[in-house]
């Protein structure tokens, strides 16, 4: 058996940033098929390039699927359009094993995890220029 020694008396944690605009970079991104729909989303976790000592942050941006509605598949369109638009990555033809180190522009606001914690979520993606 091997016993590891650590030292947790000055533990750091990480912290999220406050709300507004910040330069992200890709950190990894893969296709998943969620567990409650079936439906495939693209998994993206993103790290803030100003302050590498955050929390990263994870957004997901679902596939428009044939049983959505048109509401529905219109809004996930524009959200993959505006994120592909931010990072600059050609929409017709993605490829999430090119994705990581892209950066852009995102739009952060703070929101709420599953335990209640503050964390950051992505607002909005801001378009290349």
């Amino acid at each position: 058996m091997t016993v590891m020694s650590i030292k947790v008396d000055d533990a750091q944690t990480l912290s999220i940033l406050k709300d507004g605009k910040y330069e992200m970079e890709v950190q990894s991104a893969e296709w998943k098929t969620s567990e409650r729909t079936g439906n495939m989303y693209l998994n993206v976790r993103l790290e803030a390039t100003e302050n590498r000592l955050t929390e990263d942050v994870y957004t997901i941006i679902m596939h428009p699927d044939s049983m959505d509605t048109d509401k529905k598949k219109i809004r996930a369109v524009a959200k993959y359009k505006t994120f592909c638009e931010a990072f600059d990555f050609d929409a017709e033809s993605i490829d999430t094993d090119d994705m990581a180190g892209a950066t852009g522009w995102c739009q952060l606001k703070t929101g709420k995890d599953q335990n209640g914690e503050d964390r950051n979520e992505v607002q909005a993606f801001i378009k290349a220029r």
